[in-house]
């Protein structure tokens, strides 16, 4: 963990403020970056759609979930989209939905939209991202934010009490 930090602090020059193991986290993921401070969030969770704060070793630790559900893994894993407007029609039924929920007074909504370029940066799959950020775009009430950005507001805005 040490390495990768200092090796993506190196390319980037900001240190990073978040964790996210590819595949499988381990039982003691969170505790090592509770040890090793400096971050702001862990990002390994696929349980929820909104952040959340867990106590971990007494203090308070952001989580900001990584919802699997609008990933276009999808393409290969049963029950997959059979078409680029699958997807499509599935973010979009999605993000109506859940900018509808804002609009009725249930606060702002998190959307993770999961892409890898070996799946949709295909041609005929690019498409499909393509379509989905202009209706992002003009759709009214809805927006694109980094994790980063959702997990600073949560943190300014949410934070539990210290005990």
């Amino acid at each position: 963990m040490l390495r990768a930090i200092a090796s993506i602090e190196s390319t980037t020059g900001q240190r990073i403020r978040s964790w996210n193991v590819r595949s499988f986290p381990s039982v003691n993921t969170r505790s090592i970056l509770v040890e090793e401070g400096g971050f702001l969030y862990d990002s390994d969770s696929t349980n929820d759609e909104l952040p959340y704060f867990v106590d971990h070793a007494g203090k308070p630790l952001l989580v900001v979930p990584y919802s699997k559900v609008y990933n276009d893994v999808k393409y290969l894993v049963a029950p997959s989209y059979a078409t680029p407007n699958d997807f499509f029609t599935t973010l979009e039924l999605a993000l109506d939905y859940l900018v509808d929920e804002a609009d009725r007074g249930h606060g702002g909504r998190m959307m993770t939209v999961g892409l890898h370029p070996r799946w949709s940066g295909q041609a005929a799959r690019a498409s499909a991202v393509m379509q989905f950020v202009e209706y992002v775009l003009a759709k009214k009430g809805a927006g694109f934010m980094r994790r980063l950005d959702i997990a600073e507001h949560w943190d300014r805005n949410f934070r539990p009490p210290r005990v």
